[in-house]
This record gives structure tokens, C-alpha cells and sequence, in this order.
């Protein structure tokens, strides 16, 4: 039997054992919160049964179990450091086993550690397949969606920072290259918190369903994040002009994705 209701009060009481008045904490437990939602929503436009409905919630609900050990413990959400927070998740859920304070059965336990670890990477790994792979690509989608809702109330530059990033406004011609190709960017191109901003902003080249497209159209997160950024950086009028050009060629990129019939 699968209980959202259980799986998010024991989140709440988990996440009480870390600092509450911790922004890089904080950050995290509402974020995890929408991401669940979203997981929920991108489920039901996917015309899942309710049981997979619940199981896109609950792995929303579990997927960054891991951030909060790795903030306490290294200060600093970069993956370079350390375990990496999806590897911490697995830890915590199946290695630990606290995967039973969350979830009674115990037949969900596969795909919700296959999407747990893979929620985070580049790409997912090969032998994803199956419900798992949807699973993964929902939480996924979830997981960008409020990442660019966060860029929306929260400061880039800081969030950049903590990071692992130092505010710089250069940005890597690899960086530029593949953002104006529509290809996701590798972290091993990531330089300065120019290079991180746009890489975020790249996260769009992963999308998978249409929901999340069209959640993306209707909330107007990159409008509002470009008009950020731009406020931001106004002094440098080069930079400025290359945030506008991202801008048109993302929103271009979007509006091709919400009007094609074939995208699921």
C-alpha cells in the first residue's frame, strides 16, 4: 500500500533533525515539497493510475533526501564534492533502510532507487528502462521545473555561490556553443556563475513531457529569470545582449515543444 500522506509527514519529521533557519536548508524542504507536486501533476497528464500517481509523489517527496546530509556536512550543494547528493539518497533510503520509515511496500523499492539516483545525472543510466525510466524522466522534469522556480524569488548569484561557483560574467565558449545547439550542458564546461546560470537555463534541452512545457509557458519562469539576471548584469551591455538572444532562441525552443502534437 502506498500512503503520500505518510511518506511527506515522515519527510517533515526528518528534515527537522537539520537547521530550519539555514537557507541552504530551508531552500531545500520547500523545494522538495513542489517538486512532489509537480511530480503529481506531470503523473495525471500521463494518464497513470492512481497507485503510479501516488508513486511519482512519493518519489518527488524522496528524491533529494540526500541534499540535507550533504549541506550539514559540506556546506555547498555541488555534487563535486564528496558523494554527490543522489548517492547520499541511496544511502540514506536502501543502505540505511530508512526507505521503511517512508514507504510500507516494499515492492516500489527498485524503481524508487533507480529514480532517486538518476534524478540528478546528465543522463540517465542505460539500464533504466521500463517504469523506472518514466519514473526517473518525471522527477526529472519535476526536479527542473522548480529549479526555474526558484530562480524566480531566490537570489541566482547566491544560489550560484552556494554552488560552488564564483560570480564571474564570463561565459565559456563550449557553454555558449551547446546552449545555441539545444544541448544540455556538461559540468565539466562549467567554469564561472555565468556558465552555471546558463546551464540551468539548458536544463530545458532535457525536458521530456509536454505538461512540463506547458507548465513552464504558463508559470513564465524564464521570463522572469532572464529579467533577473539581466537587472543583475545591466552594466555589462555585451552580456546583457547575449542573455536576450538566449532568451528568444529558449523561448522559441518551448513554443515548438507545447504546439507538437507528437510530444507526450
Amino acid at each position: 500500500m502506498l500512503s503520500t500522506e505518510r511518506c511527506r509527514n515522515r519527510f517533515i519529521e526528518y528534515v527537522k533533525d537539520f537547521d530550519q533557519t539555514d537557507t541552504m536548508i530551508s531552500r531545500k524542504v520547500s523545494h522538495t515539497i513542489r517538486v512532489a507536486d509537480y511530480s503529481k501533476e506531470i503523473a495525471e497528464s500521463l494518464k497513470l493510475n492512481k497507485i503510479d500517481v501516488d508513486l511519482a509523489y512519493i518519489i518527488g517527496i524522496l528524491h533529494d533526501i540526500g541534499r540535507f546530509r550533504q549541506v550539514t556536512e559540506c556546506r555547498n550543494y555541488s555534487d563535486k564534492i564528496g558523494l554527490g547528493h543522489a548517492k547520499i539518497g541511496d544511502i540514506i533510503l536502501f543502505e540505511e533502510n530508512m526507505i521503511t520509515e517512508f514507504v510500507d511496500s516494499r515492492e516500489y523499492d527498485n524503481l524508487i532507487r533507480q529514480a532517486v539516483l538518476n534524478h540528478s545525472f546528465f543522463k540517465i543510466n542505460d539500464d533504466v528502462t521500463g517504469d523506472a525510466l518514466t519514473f526517473t524522466k518525471i522527477v526529472r522534469d519535476a526536479d527542473k521545473l522548480d529549479i526555474f522556480n526558484l530562480f524566480t524569488f531566490d537570489d541566482p548569484i547566491q544560489m550560484g555561490e552556494d554552488s560552488g561557483y564564483v560570480n564571474n560574467d564570463l561565459v565559456t565558449k563550449e557553454v555558449k556553443d551547446a546552449f545555441f545547439n539545444g544541448k544540455q550542458i556538461t559540468k565539466d564546461n562549467l567554469n564561472t556563475l555565468m556558465d552555471w546560470f546558463i546551464n540551468m537555463i539548458g536544463f530545458v534541452f532535457d525536458l521530456n513531457y509536454k505538461r512540463s512545457f506547458e507548465i513552464l509557458a504558463e508559470k513564465e519562469f524564464l521570463k522572469q529569470i532572464f529579467s533577473i539576471m539581466k537587472d543583475i548584469k545591466k552594466d555589462n551591455n555585451e552580456l546583457v545582449g547575449l542573455l536576450n538572444d538566449m532568451e528568444i532562441y529558449i523561448n522559441n525552443y518551448i513554443s515548438e515543444k507545447v504546439n507538437k502534437n507528437t510530444l507526450v
